[in-house]
């Protein structure tokens, strides 16, 4: 199996060596020992004046970066004796894991144990509800202690009395919940990203390192992670992105985990009008997160507060705002995501004002930094991004300036920035949208995606010039 992206020259020798094997325990005979004569092909590969392996942004794991080449033993074909298989077919390996303790054994029996609670989560005629209580009630209720493990670490029914346990533990118990309510459930091997990308082809268990859980509902599937207290129904962590994964039953399907399925898309808007009372501009903001991003703003505020997070926004600003009716939506809804909204009034009566309409929001900092690359790019998911921007122009002033309006697309349409505005005498509107449509490039597409963060950096750092009409 070769790993990396560097071709690797190969010489091959052809030769003849003579075996000595004992057939046999340790207690052998004369006649337990077979001299045998054979054919021989000695293969070498080797690689000269490699690069040296960085870290970089945008890398799910280095491993799957490393030239190198993993053999494994296939088939033992011994003189006079039948062929002894040594790797199993997935349908097999499968088989061994329902079989085992460690695993899905107890999920294929009636775990009397944990009835009584499986009952009270049970909604009749609803499969997806039914599931969907099933899934809270192990997510809220049982703590993971390893997010890295394929086996159980005890029994399933200690797991379930202690309400603790690796990964594995959870949703391998999880999966034991569902199927006592009849549900059509399965574990799913993953190999997280940076654990490297498995092997499709070749049934290697070591490859694997986390388990996640399938449920078929109204013939759609539907995959869990019970272990993050965070994550919503129908949800996984981004780590599992990985390619695919391996639902472990007698077909042996692979799941697909393609970070191209996932797409993080985020709106704002950002609406402003003059009160010719006061002479100041009041905005108000909305923005409906991506769902990673409400994910990550919901680890923050639960170590802080909405007070904190609101009194950072207001920070950030470089001159001095007047901050009102701050909410923040969904908080505690782990499916949806997060709205964001507040108002906010500032003064607008210099002669000349620079103004920039992205309010903040824009890219500041290019996220490739480095020259040049040799690894490929990986993201964790595509992203659509759009501001929309309304403001009515304050009474007594002209816009002097106006950035001009941008289109740049990247690969034809694996990714695309706009950049929309336009003025009348009273009102100016804007729409910046980034959208990224894969979320892998190889590394020669490096240089080319540097420069696309450039021309958006630019781009959105522009301001509209106002003047005071005299």
């Amino acid at each position: 199996m070769k790993n990396g992206f560097y071709d690797l020259d190969a010489t091959t020798e052809l030769g003849n060596e003579q075996y000595r094997i004992i057939v046999g325990n340790d207690s052998y005979t004369k006649s337990d020992v077979v001299n045998y004569n054979s054919k021989t092909i000695s293969s070498k590969w080797q690689l000269n004046n490699l690069p040296g392996l960085t870290n970089e942004n945008y890398i799910s794991s280095l491993k799957n970066n490393i030239s190198k080449i993993e053999f494994q033993l296939r088939t033992i074909n011994m003189p006079n004796q039948p062929a002894q298989n040594r790797l199993a077919s997935w349908p097999e390996l499968t088989k061994q894991l329902l079989d085992d303790e460690g695993f899905g054994a107890n999920l294929s029996t009636k775990n009397n144990w944990m009835e009584d609670e499986t009952d009270k989560l049970l909604v009749k005629g609803n499969e997806l509800k039914t599931a969907q209580n099933i899934y809270n009630y192990v997510q809220q209720n049982f703590i993971c202690v390893n997010d890295e493990a394929i086996y159980l670490s005890d029994d399933l029914k200690k797991i379930f009395q202690t309400k603790k346990g690796n990964v594995a533990d959870v949703n391998l118990l999880l999966t034991a919940m569902l199927k006592q309510a009849k549900l059509n459930a399965e574990p799913v091997l993953v190999s997280t990203r940076d654990n490297g990308v498995p092997y499709e082809v070749y049934p290697l268990i070591n490859k694997f390192n986390y388990v996640i859980t399938s449920v078929v509902i109204n013939n759609n599937q539907i995959l869990l992670d019970a272990s993050d207290k965070l994550m919503g129904f129908n949800h996984l962590p981004q780590k599992c992105y990985n390619v695919s994964g391996r639902i472990i039953n007698k077909n042996a399907f692979l799941v697909s985990l393609a970070a191209d399925s996932v797409k993080e898309v985020k709106n704002t808007n950002i609406d402003i009008d003059y009160d010719k009372d006061t002479k100041k501009l009041k905005t108000n903001f909305t923005s409906t997160l991506g769902y990673y991003e409400s994910y990550n703003l919901r680890n923050e505020i639960n170590k802080t507060t909405v007070a904190d997070f609101f009194k950072k926004i207001k920070s950030n600003f470089n001159y001095e705002v007047q901050f009102g009716n701050t909410s923040i939506d969904s908080l505690k809804n782990y499916e949806s995501p997060i709205k964001i909204n507040y108002d906010y009034s500032f003064n607008f009566d210099e002669d000349v004002i620079y103004f920039n309409p992205l309010m903040g929001e824009g890219y500041k900092t290019n996220p490739y930094t480095a020259l040049k690359r040799l690894n490929p790019i990986e993201l964790p998911y595509t992203t659509n991004e759009e501001i929309n921007f309304k403001m009515e122009i304050p009474k007594g002033y002209k816009v002097d300036e106006l950035p001009k309006s941008a289109r740049v697309k990247f690969n034809e349409d694996e990714a695309l920035f706009e950049y929309i505005i336009q003025a009348t005498e009273e009102t100016i509107l804007l729409r910046c949208k980034i959208v990224i449509n894969v979320a892998s490039f190889v590394a020669e597409d490096y240089e080319f995606l540097r420069e696309f963060y450039n021309n958006i950096i630019k781009k959105q750092s522009e301001q509209i010039v106002f003047k005071k009409i005299k």
